[in-house]
């Protein structure tokens, strides 16, 4: 029997918490293999509930929390950001010591964001030194993004999202696997055993192209999971006793049919059951119906992206009186102010002081909580490639410091948060 050994590595950053970050594309490629007779190893180096881990982990009520930590010295590209710069998640001597003890066939290492990519070349280093002559190939978003960065990571082999066919075949699997017969794989979480949440994701892709978004470089095609393997997966893992499930579909609205038939299928197991978007919906097609439907099926604090309420040449998907209607539809449902939140992007190319405020205020006159996000550039896309320098450097294009890059945008950034932090606890009162 052939052996794999996957892994999600560390995060290496100035700031990290565990917002249901499971690897999902690794627990989804995990049950294709074993369908395929691969023996499977999953090392999330980010499970803050490894069964290595002493004690238990710090955990909020919807199963979030915060990783553990070791400060490490920051790299050259970062040397002027005044903050600590960690590595989140396993320690490294528990790492070392959950790693097999014979050489797997095959070892696969996802990536997240491009400017995570220093935990995945020291997870790769560590194998190297452990196994030498090791097949280690390299996926995920940073490698699909940046390929010819990641080709320096130590990895034999790069594989994007985009060539399922091509790891297939590297793999000797009996076909060539497509990312619908991977939405439409069954989640596992056989080496997540502790875990209080589960990602689920019923469609992958997105039908809009926005300026900023590298969705379509990830996934070109907008693609639904088959409604059986969709519920079937919501009765396994309710049966686990799962009641908390993070929706990561960046157009989670876009098919409203399928979207009130999976949830009218919830609603019928009669469970406690709460749902968490972090992507944010899309706030167009959020009609009466279904926001009384969210309400009923236990979406908590439900999040819609506006991004911006001036008119701009980067973003056209959703307009204010849209954003206006959507709102009006979960206080319909039931919703109270401050029960919803609402994302705006700070700092995108053209943004001035005056159009961010605009936007912030009208949120909050909307009665919901306001999330910044700076805008960092992203490989591949309309705005990001106006960037070079930070996109020939992955770590700059870290959203949390890329206004530091731009310094005349930093201090403006800082007076916008401290407004929105403001009105966000006038909401909480």
């Amino acid at each position: 029997m052939k052996t794999a050994l996957l892994i999600n590595p560390w995060i290496y950053d100035f700031a990290a918490y565990d917002l249901w970050l499971q690897p999902w594309g690794l627990m989804k490629l995990a049950t294709v293999l074993q369908l395929e007779g691969y023996q499977i190893q999953l090392l999330d180096l980010l499970d803050r509930h490894h069964p290595l881990l002493p004690g238990k982990a710090v955990t909020k009520d919807n199963g979030t929390g915060p990783y553990l930590r070791q400060q490490l010295p920051k790299p050259p590209a970062l040397a002027n950001i005044p903050r600590k710069w960690s590595r989140y998640g396993l320690p490294l001597d528990l790492f070392q010591k959950a790693l097999p003890e014979d050489k797997p066939d095959v070892i696969l290492v996802s990536s997240a964001m491009t400017y995570w990519y220093p935990g995945v070349f020291s997870v790769i280093a560590i194998l190297r030194k452990r196994w030498p002559d090791a097949r280690i190939i390299l996926g995920g978003t940073y490698a699909t993004l940046m390929p010819e960065h990641a080709a320096t990571s130590g990895a034999d082999l790069i594989i994007g999202n985009r060539e399922l066919e091509l790891l297939s075949r590297e793999l000797q699997l009996s076909r060539d696997y497509t990312q619908q017969e991977l939405l439409d794989a069954q989640l596992c979480l056989d080496f997540h055993p502790d875990t209080p949440y589960a990602i689920l994701k019923l469609s992958q892709g997105c039908p809009y192209r926005c300026d900023y978004c590298a969705q379509q470089l990830l996934s070109p095609q907008f693609l639904q999971r088959s409604m059986d393997s969709a519920l079937l997966e919501m009765e396994q893992l309710t049966g686990r006793g799962l009641r908390h499930f993070a929706i990561y579909d960046d157009a989670l609205l876009h098919d409203r049919d399928y979207l009130h038939t999976f949830l009218d299928r919830v609603l019928q197991l009669q469970l406690p059951l709460h749902f968490h978007t972090p992507n944010g919906m899309h706030a167009r097609f959020l009609d009466h119906e279904i926001a009384q439907l969210l309400r009923r099926s236990g979406f908590v604090k439900p999040v819609l992206s506006l991004e911006t309420a001036v008119e701009t040449s980067w973003h056209t998907k959703i307009s204010v009186p849209e954003l206006e209607t959507a709102i009006d539809n979960l206080r319909k449902a039931g919703y109270q102010q401050g029960e919803y939140l609402v994302y705006l992007l700070l700092g995108a190319p053209g943004s001035s002081e005056e159009s961010m405020l605009t936007s912030i205020e009208l949120v909050h006159k909307l009665g919901a909580q306001i999330s910044l996000s700076e805008f960092s550039p992203i490989p591949g896309t309309i705005l990001g490639n106006r960037y070079p320098e930070a996109i020939a450097e992955p770590l700059l294009q870290n959203n949390t410091i890329f206004p530091a890059v731009s310094s005349e945008m930093m201090p403006i950034i800082e007076r916008l948060k401290k407004t929105a932090r403001k009105l966000n606890g006038e909401l909480r009162r």
